[in-house]
Order: structure tokens, then C-alpha cells, then sequence
């Protein structure tokens, strides 16, 4: 699958996973959260993409980043611009980051963003099935 397609709604989900993150979690929080993202790769729809995100995981452990949402906010912007250097794509600082989602769930678009979002995830998903019909017909 096309990584320009699902990928920015995907981020949008991941970055709004940690910023839903408690400030001080226990460690059955952590354990989850450390164990969904050494997980996501390997559901990632695109084989470069979960190569390159396996590696960053590796090579920057989210087990040091688990103790509150800050820490594990800044390393999933980190993670993030990571594969925007990679594509040549804009990095973003934290700050502008922490700007732009308050900005996307102020009141005024919260309703536009979560509709884009369940749209672009609902694309997606059928994209999927309808790639995986297509490969079983060929």
C-alpha cells in the first residue's frame, strides 16, 4: 500500500495514542504502550515502512520513554521526524507539534479532523481488502 495515502492519518492516530498517555502511568500502562509499539510494525501495510520503523524502534528503544506523556509524546515526534528525513518531508519541532494538535482538537475542528480521520482509516481498510481480493483473483 501507498504510504503517502494511509500514512498521515496513521501518525495522526499514533500521536493522538500519546498524547492520550497518562502523565504518571503504572506499569501495566507502560507495559501496554511499550507493547503495542515494538508490536505496530509488524501490521504496518507497506514492507518498507515496517523495516524502517522496526529500525527506529531498535535503534531508539521506547523503554526509556515510558514514564510519562511527555517522554513518550517527544519520542514519538522524534520516531516521526525520523521518517520525515527519510522522505524528505518537513520535520517539526515539539512545541509546534504540541501547537498544531491543540489547534486540530480545539472545539471548532474536532469534529472535521475526526471525520478525515475515520474516512482516511475507512479508505484504507478497504483499499486493503479490495488489494487482497485483487491478488487472490490474480
Amino acid at each position: 500500500m501507498e504510504s503517502k495515502i494511509w500514512g498521515p492519518s496513521g501518525w495522526f492516530f499514533l500521536h493522538s495514542i500519546t498524547l492520550n498517555y497518562p502523565d504518571n502511568p503504572n506499569n501495566y500502562q507502560k507495559k501496554i504502550f511499550h507493547d503495542f509499539f515494538n508490536i505496530l510494525p509488524a501490521v504496518l501495510p507497506c514492507d518498507i515502512c515496517k523495516k524502517n520503523l522496526k529500525n527506529k524502534i531498535e535503534k531508539y528503544p521506547i523503554r526509556f520513554h515510558l514514564d510519562s506523556k511527555q517522554q513518550l509524546t517527544k519520542w514519538l515526534v522524534t520516531i516521526h521526524n525520523m521518517s520525515n528525513i527519510e522522505t524528505k518531508s518537513p520535520t517539526i519541532s515539539y512545541k509546534t507539534f504540541l501547537n498544531n494538535y491543540k489547534y486540530i482538537y480545539s472545539k471548532t475542528n474536532y469534529k472535521k479532523y475526526i471525520f478525515l480521520v475515520i474516512s482516511a482509516l475507512t479508505l484504507i481498510y478497504f483499499l486493503y481488502k479490495y488489494l487482497k481480493l485483487y491478488k487472490q483473483i490474480i
